[in-house]
């Protein structure tokens, strides 16, 4: 209620189905729910949510290349040029067809292996049944009246099913950062749900920049959008979070309301009939909310086919699905007197913007969280700094919450003999880091040492050994440090005259630039997948349709999308794709940088690291 959010958005009237209800909980508690919700509605009427497992590339070579002896040395080399889509591409599951048949690696390892070819058939085919990460059935009656439901407790029905037999579904998710808070010890649930959303000390946390541990300010599109909006209010945080999505970012809505809520451009409405709707946003179709009140106030819509649009949003349907509802829109705002061009402005919006928009029950919440974020970050910056290192899943993440925090005024110490426990902490006022950064001291290890330590009984060995080891995160800038030479002089090295090595935060918007990154991932794409078609209004192109995203990161953290375009894929791109290695290859780029998006179109590449693998 507070919060202006739309309850027909869960149920209405006349709904038949029931709704999901998704609600976080901190990863590390997570699996007390699925106990709590046993315990009180029977553990027979409640059932965990079953799911089909496919065959992902991976798993196929390794169990092909097994049943027909193929030497692992083969697989490896084809496991260097395989081409993996997300579930979103047209060619998903068909992976390993586009890698034996697209790359040279690939066709040399048919001509040795003719038999592997039924990898392509196989690849997304069913594998073994498992369990929903969170889905959970809760039933009036036993779950076994509607389907079998095995001793492990995991019904014999994916979610799909389950929504089809119209049963309640429960998505008991875990939230890293919930767990994160909790982790840090100094502030208690209650004292959080207190909290007025207004304390301008926190808001600006958000205007000073400082998203590291943010939750949903940590990806770059939203950094990027999120520094150009002065955050003045709570509601602000929730309109970012709804800003950096496809329907907003795509439609041209993001530009919009960041001129608008800057004042420089005008507040307007396609028709006055609007304001009501749209005026907390600028004008700007942000929420699904939004869309659903207007085909319901403006295009008479009744609460049923309300509903389809709903589900439309919901399901991701898109531009063209929403335009056949357009005729019946345009109908009922005639209603109203509003004649026909102006409605179909107003069901244009509608599709730009809503189709692919957020709902503000999701955004209004994440922006709690947010915000709660922003207080720790505020109010006890150090012992959040410390639960964000210890949650953090790899060593390169750590690497990158500390640069951040480095560059936001946090100090650090990576070891201390006799201050560091086990892990990161906050000892004498400093964050420190444990005996895990030590090369050589897994958890055990660590905590035997903090134990030793604690009862006099570190011997000259042990300490001899700490004092031989090797200490992580001594140094952020490793690429700045082994490639200072060419940082500092690039026409030594072979650049043409004034040549700058550009840093990712240091960027210019447009024009030739030079720049170094560590690959972080690699992707051959298609310029006919049908995402980017339906972006061309189903025009196809033809000749040469390949091309490959190189997401490189230098020492500043921030992801640079660098691409091989299809112009240049056979010059270029085959043999780097076949050759350069992720998480190992670091690349001096030479391109032009695209305006509005973090991305360098590439001239030519060299790989610094290993010259033999690249120099084109």
């Amino acid at each position: 209620i507070p919060h202006g959010l739309l309850f027909e958005r869960f149920i209405d009237l006349t709904r038949k189905d029931l709704p999901d209800i998704d609600i976080d909980f901190s990863d590390t508690k997570r699996d007390q729910c699925f106990d709590y919700l046993a315990n009180k509605y029977g553990r027979h009427n409640v059932a965990r949510i079953g799911n089909v497992n496919t065959l992902k590339p991976r798993s196929v070579m390794a169990e092909v290349c097994k049943r027909f002896g193929i030497p692992d040395k083969e697989r490896f080399d084809l496991l260097n040029v395989l081409i993996e889509y997300s579930s979103g591409d047209s060619r998903y599951g068909k992976g390993l067809e586009d890698t034996l048949n697209n790359t040279d690696t690939g066709r040399r390892f048919m001509e040795r292996n003719p038999k592997a070819v039924v990898m392509s058939e196989v690849e997304n085919h069913a594998w073994h049944t498992g369990v929903h990460a969170a889905g959970v059935i809760v039933c009036n009656v036993p779950v076994d009246e509607y389907c079998t439901v095995g001793a492990d407790g995991v019904a014999h029905i994916d979610k799909p099913d389950s929504e089809y037999l119209n049963l309640l579904k429960i998505d008991a998710l875990g939230l890293r950062t919930l767990g994160i808070i909790e982790d840090s010890g100094v502030v208690t649930a209650d004292e959080l749900y207190a909290l007025k959303l207004d304390d301008p000390e926190v808001l600006d946390i958000f205007n000073q920049r400082k998203y590291t541990g943010i939750f949903q300010f940590e990806g770059q599109s939203q950094r990027t959008i999120s520094a150009q909006v002065h955050v003045d209010s709570f509601i602000t945080v929730d309109h970012l979070t709804a800003l950096a999505r496809p329907g907003p970012l795509g439609g041209g809505a993001t530009g919009k309301y960041i001129a608008r809520k800057a004042g420089a451009e005008p507040v307007t409405y396609t028709h006055p009939a609007l304001e009501e709707l749209l005026h907390d946003t600028y004008g700007v179709v942000l929420y699904q909310e939004q869309v659903m009140r207007i085909v319901r106030d403006i295009g008479k819509f009744s609460w049923d086919e309300t509903t389809v649009i709903r589900k439309a949003m919901s399901g991701r349907k898109g531009k063209e699905f929403f335009d056949r509802q357009g005729e019946k829109f345009i109908a009922g705002a005639a209603e109203d007197g509003i004649d026909p061009a102006t409605a179909q402005a107003i069901w244009s919006e509608i599709c730009n913007f809503g189709a692919w928009g957020m709902n503000k029950s999701h955004t209004c919440a994440y922006a709690v969280i947010s915000y709660w974020c922003a207080w720790m970050k505020r109010y006890h910056p150090l012992e959040y700094a410390a639960a964000c290192l210890r949650s953090a899943k790899d060593d390169d993440q750590t690497m990158e919450i500390l640069r951040e925090m480095a560059a936001e005024g946090v100090d650090y110490t990576p070891f201390d003999p006799e201050l560091s426990d086990v892990n990161w902490s906050v000892q004498e006022g400093k964050l420190v880091g444990g005996f895990m950064n030590l090369v050589g001291f897994g958890p055990s290890k660590a905590v035997a040492a903090v134990e030793a330590r604690r009862l006099g009984r570190m011997d000259d060995k042990l300490r001899a050994r700490i004092a031989a080891a090797e200490v992580k995160f001594a140094d952020l800038y490793p690429l700045s440090k082994r490639y200072a030479a060419l940082y500092e002089d690039p026409e030594a090295h072979g650049c043409r005259a004034g040549s700058i090595v550009y840093k990712a935060t240091e960027l210019p918007d447009s024009g030739d630039v030079l720049y170094l990154g560590k690959i972080a991932k690699k992707e051959l794409r298609d310029e006919n997948e049908t995402v980017r078609v339906a972006r061309r209004d189903g025009r196809r192109v033809t000749g040469q349709t390949l091309f490959v995203d190189f997401f490189l990161r230098d020492d500043t953290g921030v992801p640079i999308i660098c691409r091989v375009d299809r112009f240049k894929f056979e010059a270029i791109g085959r043999v780097a794709m076949e050759n350069l290695r992720a998480e190992e290859d670091v690349l001096l780029i030479r391109g032009k940088r695209i305006p509005g998006f973090n991305m360098i179109k590439i001239e030519r590449m060299k790989c610094l690291n290993r010259p033999e693998a690249l120099d084109a």
